[in-house]
This record gives structure tokens, sequence and C-alpha cells, in this order.
């Protein structure tokens, strides 16, 4: 949507009519219709360099934009969770004051975090476990 935001504001010059415009293609791509959208960015009169821009990311990520099939599987289509994702298991873990991370010690610290937040720790507990006994006998 980002990337059709630019070419509908250089091919309209009022924002109702960049909106209108806007709203069609998001309502065509969450119907995974994707050759429409591509037809309908090939008739809006901007330059060609820019309209070649809009249409190269979808046309070659084609699997990747097919909405309609993710959403049906319940799966999200938006960046909004992996983001979020991002800010509460990396950084509130990896970026406190003094901490320095090899690239697997990161990693690894990263899988325990991960278990933690999504509720899977007895998976971490099968594996540790049974060291634990050992080392006690």
């Amino acid at each position: 949507m980002e990337h059709l935001g630019k070419v509908s504001q250089g091919a309209f010059s009022q924002q109702r009519q960049t909106l209108a415009w806007l709203e069609v293609q998001h309502k065509l791509l969450l119907d995974s219709e994707l050759d429409n959208v591509l037809a309908n960015i090939r008739l809006l009169p901007v330059a060609s360099s820019l309209r070649e821009q809009v249409c190269g990311y979808p046309t070659t990520n084609r699997d990747r934009v097919d909405y309609k099939r993710y959403r049906k599987q319940g799966l999200l289509i938006g960046s909004g969770a992996v983001e979020s994702a991002h800010r509460t298991v990396v950084q509130k873990r990896l970026k406190r004051s003094g901490q320095r991370w090899s690239q697997g010690g990161a990693q690894r610290v990263l899988n325990l975090r991960v278990c933690w937040m999504s509720n899977r720790w007895s998976l971490v507990r099968q594996h540790i476990e049974p060291y634990s006994y050992a080392m006690a006998a």
C-alpha cells in the first residue's frame, strides 16, 4: 500500500481521488486480484520509471501477496505483529545497558526468550531436566 500511495499521489491532483483509488486497490489486493491492481497502475498517468518500480515488487513476489489465501489460513498479512515481537522479544532482552553479544550467544538467548514468550517453556525443560538429573547422580 505504501508503494501504491506513491504512484497514486503522482497520478491524482486531489487527495480524495488518491484515497478513492487506493481504497479500490486495497480491496483488490485483499481479494488477491493482483493482475487487476497491476493493470490499474499501468493506466495511471505517471512516469514509466515510477510505474515499473511500483509494479516490480508484486510481480516478482506474486506468491507473497496472495493475501486472500493467507487470511483464509488465519495468517497475519501486516508487519505490525513482527515489529511488535522485535520490540518485545529482541530489543527488551538484548539491548540492556552494558550487554555485549556474539551472534551465537544472542541467538541462543533469543531462542529461549521465544519459548518463554510463547508459553512453550516446557520444551526447554524437557531438554534441560535430563542433564540436571544426570549431574546430581
